[in-house]
This record gives structure tokens, sequence and C-alpha cells, in this order.
């Protein structure tokens, strides 16, 4: 996604859709030089990250950070069934790809599952004692295709777990091919999200082939699996957010419709401070009080009607992003503090701006 040409539509379909089906959204233009690509692209204003999130949020639309985030997170969502809670179990037949797995829950704001005593306890009765029956589940690697059928059995029949992890390592003694089967096969009983990690994997191995035959999601690190489940957390967290009641507000169109039949008269593609502020009173929006003053005199007279702290804006045509170029003087707290600010925007900006008026708020 690169602009909103149409906000309201995709925010009334979106907010839909997602109540049935996940909507996921890689928006680009997330850093200036990005912004001011989308700009020349599209040709439309980029959105402030906060409006944007904002937005997505509200109709429960998912935001991911890249192209390989939304293709991982899509091959497990499209399973649709999602964690009722944020506990992970871990099973795994190698150490050290589960502690980066548990560090990576960690970041990602998921909760190692405490596995149920009886749990542990059928555990024990069947792994070899130098298996570890705490979570992460590690079977060690001489676990196969039972030792992994036995373990997925009883971590995912565990009230306390909400979604489990898969690691397998394939050492040359264990078939790889029979444990991806177990792994397709709990995929389809299981009530709970289950990916998978086979390191040292990837597209057109035997072992990888049955899982992709099976839906079952599988990622090459177990940094990418952990955030896929926390992604889907994301998910089913915002198919049930809240029903809200949109705001209603008294509109004024007949005002709204003639600030923008002047604004097109006059040829111009964009509105002056006055007439969006005008504009936002006419839609019912609330705005904080603003007044443009075309000298140091008429400042001072602004600012004792509305009050200190203030903002000082430069207000000119053709001058859209006024942050950037330093338009926008913050925090003024004095008199002395505002003249000096209202001959820093016309040191910088009167020789080219003529027109050049300050908006005080």
């Amino acid at each position: 996604l690169e602009a909103f040409g149409e906000p309201e539509r995709f925010l009334e379909t979106a907010r839909r859709v997602s109540r049935k089906k996940p909507v996921l959204v890689v928006k680009s233009g997330r850093s200036s030089r990005g912004a001011q690509a989308a700009i020349s692209h599209t040709g439309s204003l980029a959105a402030s990250e906060m409006a944007v999130d904002a937005l997505l949020n509200q109709c429960g639309v998912l935001r991911v950070d890249s192209m390989s985030q939304l293709f991982d997170l899509a091959s497990a969502a499209q399973q649709d069934v999602l964690p009722q809670g944020r506990r992970i179990a871990i099973v795994t037949n190698a150490g050290g790809p589960a502690i980066l797995a548990t560090d990576a829950c960690s970041s990602f704001r998921l909760e190692m599952a405490n596995l149920s005593a009886k749990t542990t306890k059928a555990l024990r009765k069947f792994l070899p004692p130098e298996a570890s029956v705490a979570n992460p589940v590690d079977m060690i690697a001489s676990a196969d295709a039972e030792a992994f059928d036995k373990t997925l059995t009883l971590v995912a029949a565990d009230p306390n777990v909400d979604m489990v992890l898969a690691i397998f390592v394939a050492p040359i003694m264990i078939n790889a091919e029979s444990v991806a089967r177990v792994f397709a096969k709990h995929g389809k009983l299981m009530d709970k999200p289950l990916v998978t990690c086979l390191p040292g994997k990837s597209k057109g191995d035997p072992a990888i082939e049955v899982l992709h035959a099976a839906n079952v999601p599988n990622y090459r690190f177990p940094e990418d699996a952990a955030r896929v489940l926390a992604g889907l957390l994301k998910i089913q967290n915002l198919r049930n957010r809240p029903e809200e009641a949109s705001p209603t507000f008294k509109v004024q169109s007949k005002k709204a419709t003639a600030l923008i039949a002047k604004a097109k008269k006059e040829r111009r593609s964009l509105l002056t401070a006055k007439e969006m502020h005008d504009l936002l009173v006419a839609y019912g929006i609330p705005v904080v009080p603003g007044k443009v003053v075309s000298s140091r005199e008429e400042a001072l007279k602004a600012a004792k009607n509305i009050g200190f702290p203030l903002v000082a804006k430069i207000e000119s045509q053709g001058l859209s992003h006024k942050s950037d170029a330093g338009g926008v003087l913050l925090d003024i707290r004095t008199r002395e503090e505002l003249l000096e600010a209202y001959d820093t925007l016309e040191d910088r900006f009167g020789a080219q701006h003529k027109d050049m008026q300050v908006l005080l708020q």
C-alpha cells in the first residue's frame, strides 16, 4: 500500500472484511526518503505514520514491516486457526534453536506456557532422562517420529497451551520425512495453531513438500516462526475488537462546499490554514483555536486572545511540508519568544513567499 486514495472506503471495507478474514498490509513510505518517493509515484501527500497505524488498527488490519513477513504470516493465517491466548509451547529435538525461539517469543510478547503436572508426568514416562519436560520440551537429538507424535499429542491437549511451535533439526539417523508426516497429522488435528521450523531444509526437500501438501506453515528460522505466531495472536485480538459506533457530526455541507469551490475557482490545489480550520468546523470536528496574522503587532494581539504556550506555523500557498522546511516553531511561552519566532519565520520565508502569513495556535 502506497497511499490511501479513498480512506473512507478503505476503512468501511476493511472493517467489514477483517471480522471474518485476516487483512494484512505492507505500507511503504515509512522513512522520509520513502515518503518522498511515494509522493512522486502516486501524487499524494504522505500520511503520518501515527495516522496510518491508527486507521489500520481501527479497521482491524494488521500492518507488517516487509513483504517476507507478509507472506510468512499469510501462509499461517490461511488456516484460520487462531490462538485464544498468548501462551506458547515449544517442542524440539535441539536446544539451541529452542532457546532462540524462546528469546524471540519474549520480544514478541508471547508467554511461555507452564505445562501442567499431568503433562510433564506423562512426558517423563517415555522421554529419555536427559530430555527436558519443561517448556521448551527438549526431547534431545535422538527423538524420532514416534516421540514427536506422543509429545505433540500431550502438549496440544494441555489447557495451559494456546499455540505450539515444533522445531526439528534433522540428525543423520532420523528420517525427516517421517517427522514431517507427524507434523502434518497434528496440523489437521489441532484446534490450536501449529507452526514448524526445520532449519536447513528448503523447498524441494521431501520433508518440506509433506508440510506444504498439508498446509502446515514452516519456517527456516525459529525467530520467524515466533513472529508468525505473535502475528496470529494480533489477528485474533483485532477480530475480537469491540464494536464501536461511528461518531456522528453536525455537518454544514453548504459552507464546506463553498470553501472547496472557492479554492477550485482560484485554481489552488491547497487550502489555506483558515480554510482548513473552517472546513473542519463545518464538519463538526473540534479544532484548536488559531489566528492567522500578518505582522508582529497582530501576533501580539492574537496571543493575548489565544494565550500561551503557542505554536507558530508558516502560512503560504505552495508550501505543503511545513515542518520539513523549518516552518513550524513550537513551545512559544512569552511575548519575546513570539516576536523572535515571527522574525525567524519572516527571515526564512519572507523573500521567497511574498504572501507569507503566520498561523498561531
